[in-house]
């Protein structure tokens, strides 16, 4: 090659680099797009516009509002804040300054207080915000207890100390552990203030179910006196008092108006709004100062509005209510509604602001999570986000920054980015409400800020960064100016509001709250004023806004809420739920709940679909007494139950009125509150009065005492509140119950120590159960071995507890619980087995009571024969009562013959009227169509050999007996030898790797997340014997499926970085993965640290952090700064993988999708699956509690044991319990482990023998039978049986046998087991009486009979006279002319009934469209033949399919024979169209239809016989003259 040749090449290869370059530049451009120029006059007004931003009137609006304890809606502070934006108001000069108000209920904190008894000295509480309605009040005389101090509240500082009954002082950031307060039985919890907290430790400090926790928060220096009180006495008493009723306050709206001053765009109103009211888990402090931005900014932006004059006209709405589910925007549209629909006012955007101060990027949205609309509403407000972010562009340039350092698009999804990676977290924006309704809503709101302080008593005004604030403010003043001004901007010309439309509405639903009292009326229809009604939401709480919207109802019961999504905002797919709740204006406590009983939500649903714009509901409620239940979790899933069943003790049925609130599992949330609340009903009287109006007493009701089930699914009952009874040895007149007496809704108020409670409880019932099973011999070792686990565990748990080792007590109680779980649903469903058993061979006694009454009685009258089946029916009954356990298994004996009874006669009365029907199809088919039918087969064939079998048995009685015994002793072998047995399989499979440690990981088989309690069961279960427990959590930014982003800065640099997830791992994770050899440098985290972080080493260098700044460079993520300790070496991270052989951090879901969908890689159904996870320098590591405040999920937990000795003996035990997945490390090697339920059939290997000699005993008894009845065999042919139904009739003799020995060896079996059990003979002898081994046994003993009867069966047939359908052979065609002798034979007066019959057939198909063939022009005619007078039928034929073309003459000839008034039958077939194969083939069926109408006038009775020659003898059938002798006549 030359040197120009290279040059050349050199230049191509170059051009087309540059063509590629070319085109990617192009695909990214829009996403990375630099600033345009921008004018002078543009650059000069934007500069203009944001100078005139004050920083001081920032700073003064937020300085006063938040110097107002607090702002929470309808108290004072929220009024005075209110009268504040009024006023400024009207000093800017906005035109129409109003006020608008509304109702809105809140709960109101009156007096918080406790006092210290013996000393005088009061101390001020506050209380915290309601567990949903239920506040924390209590009644007037207070709450008497002792104090205690539990510090974060684990299991281990509960120790020593005497819980029950007591109020505990605890540390405020204790995450959700605060419950071990209630599990353990105390009265109520005192939080004391923290220097600082997160929002998401307030978030745990509340439940979304109203169940009375009392929880209060005090002052730092009150509880630090009343901790050196404690440290200096023994018992310290206190009484704690509180008022904290809901009350109808008012909320108020604040409205001014700039109007516009161009005359073609000042109709258009575009409205700027912004909250005002704050929010706290402590509702008195809530000085919100963060929630206070959005409208300091509101009224800076009013200002430079009122001094621009804008083209468009400008709304400014200040409102409140908006932490209270958007209350105060939902008013204010409810009161517009008129004006919005009907157009009159024009609003061209509604602009929400929702301002923060951790970050200076705002965003515009189009959407948030409090409604969380239907993605494909989004086109609507593309074009405006398009020209905000090219606007954005310009500012971006004036300001002389990066465009994305000022604005993000969340509408489209620039670089791939969807809106929720902008909102590190879940968020409820003012738009939400008007663009539900129809309306151009979106909001500007700063993003990748997490808020912390928000919700917390600390959102103070020191706290907040005006500078973020500042720039947010200044870009939108230059932003609203394009907006407000420029006629080209892409804004509606009003909305079109409607309450349903496609996509949404904003839907109002009229309800009431009502009682049913039958003594009032039919129907539910009594009001309860002052009651609650609740729309229940799927979040809990949206960064402060509370997700449920509440209503007070009025003195009739009614209430109206507006903007409920319908049922078009979500596809249609989501119902709306609601609850009601009333309660005691004096103590707090619920009085009224939701009626789930037969009168309540079975007929008045409280889910619904929200179908129409205007709904009504009717919520039924009924007067209730709570009872509270809490650590609900799943023992083998560690999840919280979902589902509860509520019982009456005394009925085992669902009770009239009842009702329960769960927790449910919320998106993106890791805690689950693990609690519920049960309503029953309470003792009730009612007063009534006279005729003569004197007043009386009546008792309606006694106190509910219910049993509460609870399952993890369908059939997966995990959870049983029984309240059992043992034996007691100093009383021997208690007697144990263990089926359980249920719990009191008056003596419950709570139920506490679950786990030991549900232990004992299942543990007593399966002990009944074992027990009685035993005697019977009836015994699972498995079963045994789990029930004796529990044991062991029960006695360890509640030693633990007398000496108050709490933590040793939950360990113990909780793995009882699962042990006995584990083991429930096999003594259950071997219970309930044993029954269905029973039921089986009741079942089987049916015919064979039918066999013995014809071989023992053989009555020819049909009441004697059914007296006779009753007889024989009964003594077996009777003895089945007194031997078999099912009758000892069940509360009532009778009730296992009532359900066979009920049974057989449903199965009796479905036959009836289905052969009822039947037959009058028959009839009307004979009526219309005049043809006749016949079973002839092989049911009816089947029904006549069993009647011929049995009396075939009577007749060789010595056999009968020889070889029933045999059968006999075949199935007390089975029964007695073999077993169906229940356990639980131990999978434990190798895994390639070298494991970091000896332990244990739990995880999902999918990588889903956990829920915080399998966290804390582990940990308390192990951290106390000195167990490294630590856990790992992840943050997405993104919901699955959707590309993650988290922004990471550095405060010192400025320099920004792209996560794409964050990991939360614990101090621990050194003990178990030393993960600190990963480190380059610095070091890892230490307890408690909370605003620490390590960086990968890509992401540190990506941020301009090294070495020298670690422990001084800080970073901000989410709006919280966090020092760098320390510096990750990425290759060792990834080399650094857990027993799983995976890394630490995140899963790669994006990617998997993508090799999923690209088929690179199978699904695997065994739950052991190998996942991608995300590049160490994609991450960022945070401690773990404060991830799952930051809205993280749990992903796993690893456990460290010493050595694999101690993992295998763990493993061994745990894996009885848990429902997991898990891997483990031992010695070297790492395994997976599973376990499942099996179910096998044993010891059929030794029958095998027996077996064999009993069928050939079988065999040679009916091959005997067959030789002995060559000559009975011939007749059954002579009279028409075809050989197959030969054969069925020594089948059928055969099935006699393994009916009789079945029942008789199963009854032997029974007495004999029930002899041995009482005698203590055959101690080896055990009798398995399940369904399964019923069913096994029958089978085997059927299969037995029935496969050695198979070829004697075979050989009758051969013997058998061949038969028409199987023997008859057809004669081939000549040509087009197809003669078929017919094999039958008849007289002379049935061949011309026959022919009638015939002609009246074929005539019915004339009217045919479908079937086998259809006819046209049928005709009957007589001949005079050499021997006589002889009958011709001849018709026109097409057969199917009739796509063939097939079409054919058909003549049936009935001749005389030289044999006196004997007639043979011959088919003549005569082709006229289709080919000569098909001609041939589609022939066959219908010359066997033909024949089976030959089979049917045989079983026609001899009247319709006769009716038929009759028609041929009067004419009726007309004649013609053959060989021109008569006239022909056309019939049929």
């Amino acid at each position: 090659m030359t040197l120009c040749d290279s040059r050349t090449s050199l230049k191509t290869t170059f051009a087309v680099l540059l063509v590629l370059l070319a085109v990617l530049f192009t695909a990214v451009a829009p996403a990375f797009a630099q600033p345009t120029a921008i004018d002078k006059a543009t650059a000069r007004k934007y500069r203009e516009l944001m100078s005139a931003v004050s920083l001081d009137g920032l700073k003064g609006t937020v300085r006063y509002l938040s110097s107002l304890p607090t702002r929470y809606t309808g108290y004072p502070g929220c009024q005075k804040a209110a009268d504040y934006i009024y006023e400024q108001m009207r000093g800017i000069g906005l035109q129409e300054v109003r006020r608008e108000e509304f109702f809105v209920p809140v709960p109101v904190e009156k007096t918080a207080y406790l006092t210290v008894k013996g000393v005088n000295r009061k101390i001020k509480l506050h209380a915290l915000y309601p567990n949903l309605v239920r506040t924390p009040q209590l009644p007037p005389q207070g709450l008497d207890a002792p104090l205690i101090y539990s510090g974060g509240c684990s299991l281990r500082e509960f120790n020593g100390k005497k819980v029950e009954g007591s109020i505990c002082l605890a540390e405020f950031n204790s995450g959700n552990k605060w419950e071990n307060v209630f599990r353990l039985g105390a009265k109520g919890v005192i939080f004391i203030e923290p220097d600082e907290t997160l929002r998401g430790e307030v978030e745990a400090k509340f439940v979304s179910i109203p169940i009375d926790t009392p929880r209060y928060l005090i002052g730092r220096e009150d509880a630090d006196y009343l901790v050196s009180l404690l440290n200096s006495q023994s018992n310290v008493q206190i009484n704690v008092k509180c008022e904290m009723p809901w009350e109808k306050r008012l909320g108020t709206n604040i409205i001014g108006v700039v109007p516009g001053s161009n005359p073609q765009l000042k109709d258009q109103v575009v409205i700027i709004e912004a909250y005002y009211d704050s929010t706290s888990i402590v509702p008195s402090m809530a000085p919100g100062a963060e929630s206070s931005l959005g409208i300091a900014a509101m009224l800076e932006l009013a200002k430079l509005v009122k001094a621009q004059k804008p083209a468009r006209t400008v709304m400014f709405l200040a409102t409140s209510g908006h932490f209270q589910a958007l209350s105060g925007m939902r008013a204010w549209i409810s009161k517009h509604y008129t004006e919005l629909h009907e157009n009159r006012l024009r609003v061209a955007a509604f602009l929400a602001l929702d301002i923060s101060s951790m970050t200076q990027n705002v965003g515009l949205f189009y959407k948030g999570m409090f409604y969380d609309e239907r993605e494909d509403i989004q086109r609507d407000f593309a074009d405006f986000a398009r020209v905000c972010r090219e606007t954005s562009e310009q500012i971006a340039l004036t300001m002389g920054v990066e465009p994305t350092d000022l604005f993000s698009d969340a509408v489209n999804p620039v670089a791939g980015k969807p809106w929720r990676v902008y909102l590190p977290g879940k968020i409820a924006l003012d738009n939400e409400p008007f663009t539900l309704g129809g309306g151009m809503g979106m909001a500007f709101v700063t993003t990748n800020d997490a808020r912390p302080t928000v919700d917390t008593p600390y959102d103070t005004f020191e706290k907040v960064r005006f500078k973020n604030v500042l720039i947010q403010t200044s870009f939108l003043a230059a932003l609203f100016d394009k907006i407000l001004n420029d006629a080209s901007m892409p804004v509606r010309g009003g909305p079109h509001f409607d309450r349903l439309f496609v996509t949404g509405g904003f839907a109002r639903v009229n309800g009431r709250i009502v009682e049913f009292d039958p003594t009032v009326s039919f129907f539910p229809d009594s009001p309860i004023p002052k009651s609650l009604a609740v729309y229940r939401s799927a979040n809990k709480t949206l960064m402060g806004v509370k997700g449920d919207i509440i209503e007070m109802v009025n003195e009739t019961g009614e209430f109206s809420m507006d903007g409920i999504p319908p049922s078009n905002a979500y596809d249609g797919k989501r119902p709306v739920r609601f609850e009601a709740y009333k309660l005691d204006e004096k103590t707090g406590g619920i009085t009224y709940a939701p009626d789930r009983g037969a009168q309540g939500a079975t007929i008045y649903p409280l889910e619904f679909p929200i179908t129409s714009g205007i709904k009504g509901c009717t919520l039924v409620v009924f007067k209730c007494q709570p009872m509270q239940l809490f650590e609900l979790v799943d023992p083998q899933s560690l999840r919280a139950l979902p589902a509860i069943s509520v019982f009456r003790a005394r009925t085992e049925t669902e009770p009239r009125k009842f009702g329960y609130a769960i927790t449910q599992p919320e998106a993106w949330v890791s805690h689950v509150d693990a609690q519920a609340v049960v309503f029953g009903q309470p003792e009730e009287e009612k007063i009534m009065h006279d005729e003569n109006g004197k007043p009386f007493t009546v008792h309606v009701a006694d106190p509910d005492s219910l049993k509460i089930v609870m399952s993890a699914g369908p059939a997966a009952k995990r959870l049983l509140l029984l309240n059992t009874t043992e034996p007691d040895p100093d009383d021997p007149q208690k007697k144990p119950n263990p089926v359980g007496i249920g719990y009191r809704v008056d003596q419950w108020p709570s139920i506490y120590f679950t786990p030991l409670k549900v232990a004992t409880d299942m543990y007593n019932l399966d002990d009944m159960r074992i027990e009685k099973l035993a005697a019977f011999r009836i015994i699972n070792k498995n079963i045994n071995n789990l029930h004796e686990l529990c044991a062991e565990e029960l006695e360890k748990a509640k030693a633990a507890l007398d000496e108050l080792r709490y933590d040793e007590y939950g360990a113990h109680a909780r793995a009882a619980w699962g042990y006995e779980a584990r083991g429930y649903p096999d003594v259950e469903k071997t219970a309930n087995d044993v029954v269905k058993g029973v039921l089986f061979y009741l079942a089987l006694l049916l015919p064979f009571a039918f066999f013995m009454e014809r071989l023992l009685f053989a009555f020819r009258d049909i009441k004697q024969q059914i007296f006779g089946m009753l007889l024989v029916f009964g003594a077996v009954f009777i003895i089945f009562r007194f031997v078999h356990p099912a009758f000892n298994l069940t509360m009532n004996p009778v009730i296992v013959l009532l359900a066979f009874v009920m049974i057989v006669l449903a199965a009796v009365v479905i036959t009836i009227i289905i052969n009822k029907f039947e037959e009058q199809l028959k009839e009307m088919h004979r009526a219309i169509a005049g043809s006749h039918t016949a079973d002839i087969g092989r049911m009816s064939v089947a029904a006549a050999a069993f009647s011929r079998g049995v009396s075939n048995r009577r007749r060789r009685k010595a056999r009968t007996i020889l070889t029933a015994t045999t059968l006999v002793l075949v199935t007390f072998i089975v029964l007695s030898f073999t077993s169906v047995e229940q356990s639980i399989r131990l999978n434990k499979v190798p895994s390639p790797g070298i494991p970091l440690y000896n332990g244990i990981m739990v995880r999902d088989a999918m990588w889903r997340p956990l829920e915080t309690s399998a966290f804390q069961i582990l940990n308390d279960e192990f951290a106390s014997k000195n167990r490294a427990v630590s856990p790992r959590a992840w943050f997405y930014a993104a919901e699955l499926g959707e590309q993650s982003f988290v922004q990471i800065s550095n405060l010192s640099t400025g320099a920004k970085y792209d996560a794409r997830s964050l990991v939360g791992l614990s101090s621990e994770e050194v003990r178990v993965t030393g993960i600190e050899s990963t480190l380059a440098s610095g070091r890892w985290f230490e307890p408690g640290e909370m605003r620490t972080c390590v960086l990968p080493g890509g992401v540190a260098t990506g941020l301009g952090v090294t070495d020298a700044n670690l422990g001084s460079a800080r970073i901000q993520i989410m709006g919280m700064v966090f020092t760098v300790i320390g510096i990750l070496n990425d290759e060792s991270m990834k080399r650094l993988t857990d027993l799983d052989e995976e890394m630490l951090t995140p899963v790669d879901f994006i990617l998997m999708q993508r090799m999923q969908s690209g088929g690179s890689q199978s699904a695997e159904s065994a739950g052991f699956r190998e996942y991608l996870h995300l590049a160490p320098d994609q991450t960022v590591v945070l401690p773990y509690e404060t991830l799952i405040n930051l809205g993280g999920t749990l992903r796993s937990v690893a456990i460290d044991f010493a050595t694999p000795k101690e993992v295998n003996s763990v493993l061994q035990l745990l894996m009885k319990r848990l429902g997991f997945n898990l891997y483990a490390g031992m010695g070297g090697r790492t395994f997976k482990f599973s376990s499942i339920a099996t179910q096998s059939v044993t010891g059929m290997a030794d029958l095998i023998i027996p077996l064999l000699i009993a069928a050939l005993i079988v065999l040679n008894t009916m091959l005997g039978a067959v030789f002995e009845r060559t000559k009975e065999i011939h007749i059954f042919g002579s009279i028409g049986l075809a050989p197959s139904h030969v054969g069925v009739l020594f089948i059928a003799e055969s099935t006699v046998y393994a009916v009789m020995g079945a029942i008789l060896g199963y009854l032997l079996g029974q007495v004999v087991a029930k002899i041995s059990v009482y005698t203590g003979w055959l101690e080896g002898l055990s009798l398995n009486y399940s369904s399964m081994a019923a069913i096994v046994a029958t089978v085997v003993v059927m299969a037995v009979v029935l496969l050695s009867t198979v070829y004697p069966a075979k050989k009758a047939s051969s013997v058998a006279t061949p038969g028409v359908e199987r023997r008859w052979k057809v004669t081939d065609p000549d040509g087009d002319t197809w003669i078929i002798p017919l094999p039958f034979s008849v007289t002379g007066d049935q061949a011309m009934g026959l022919n009638a019959f015939l002609s009246e057939w074929f005539a019915a198909y004339e009217e045919y469209s479908i079937g086998d063939f259809v006819t046209e022009g049928t005709t009957f005619s007589r001949h005079t033949h050499e021997y006589g007078e002889g009958f011709e039928i001849e018709l026109m034929a097409w057969l199917a399919p009739f796509d063939l073309g097939v079409s054919q003459r058909v003549f049936v000839r009935t001749r005389p024979t030289d044999m006196k008034d004997v007639y043979e039958i011959d088919l003549r077939l005569d082709r006229e169209s289709g080919d000569v194969s098909s001609w041939k083939r589609v022939n066959r069926r219908f010359i066997n239809t033909l024949r089976k109408q030959f089979l049917i006038w045989r079983t026609i009775s001899p009247e319709d016989r006769e009716r038929y020659a009759d028609m041929v003898r009067k004419g009726t059938i007309a004649a013609r003259v053959g060989a021109g002798e008569e006239p022909a006549v056309e019939g049929a």
